[in-house]
């Protein structure tokens, strides 16, 4: 995960037809244990510090990561690649945590969002933005 183009291949993949739970333990690793509706794996990339499947009734909905190194992504070419995100929040329950920016997925995955986890300082949005964590999550299916 070196460029704002890997972070897009990865929504691709994930987001993508045909990812499910299996694909995903195919990709980062084998699930060690179910808590609930989660699923943390044991990553087998070293790319991805920590990984968490998040199902709905058996189904995945999202995947979690934190990357193992930060990196460093010139926000220009973030927007360029994934458009305006959402502004910039901290999670209410970690005020000196990461800024989470959302991004919605054109075609073909009008329904997936992209969640980067951007570390605090500078402005908001930073002029380069170290890159923390991705979590990308699909809109259930229409019933």
């Amino acid at each position: 995960m070196k460029t704002v183009d890997d972070v897009a291949a990865l929504a691709d993949e994930v987001l993508g037809p045909g990812f499910d739970v299996k694909a995903a333990e195919k990709r980062f690793g084998p699930i060690d244990r179910w808590v609930g509706e989660l699923a943390p794996c044991r990553s087998t990339d070293p790319v991805f510090l920590e990984v968490i499947l998040e199902t709905l009734g058996g189904k995945l909905t999202g995947v979690q990561t934190k990357l193992t190194t930060p990196v460093d992504l010139p926000w220009d070419e973030i927007e360029a690649k994934l458009g305006k995100p959402e502004e910039g929040r901290m999670a209410a329950d970690l005020w000196s945590g990461p800024l989470h920016y959302w991004f919605d997925r054109e075609p073909p995955h009008p329904r997936g969002r992209l969640l980067l986890l951007v570390a605090q300082g500078g402005g908001a949005p930073p002029e380069i933005a170290k890159l923390q964590g991705i979590t990308l999550r699909r809109a259930p299916e229409p019933r």
